[in-house]
């Protein structure tokens, strides 16, 4: 499911939760190339990504603007 709010778009991810040294939950892609689906789609509609990050089971998309990122929310199939 694809959310946005302002200029950033979260969706779920393919994530395993991992713990590391100090038992901390730690998110880690379970696709490696999930990244680059996400960077190849925006770049195909030419729209501009400031950064991304992994909050539990979801990735948080920062865009240059809102415009931007309801672009992307309404284009992005969760089966690419």
């Amino acid at each position: 499911m694809v959310k946005t709010k302002d200029n950033v778009v979260r969706m779920e991810a393919p994530v395993i939760i991992v713990p590391d040294e100090q038992d901390r939950e730690i998110p880690v892609l379970m696709n490696r190339h999930y990244i680059d689906w996400i960077m190849d789609h925006a770049k195909k509609k030419k729209l501009s990504i400031q950064g991304y990050q992994l909050r539990g089971k979801n990735i948080e998309i920062t865009f240059k603007n809102s415009k931007h990122a309801s672009v992307f929310a309404l284009t992005w199939k969760e089966d690419e």
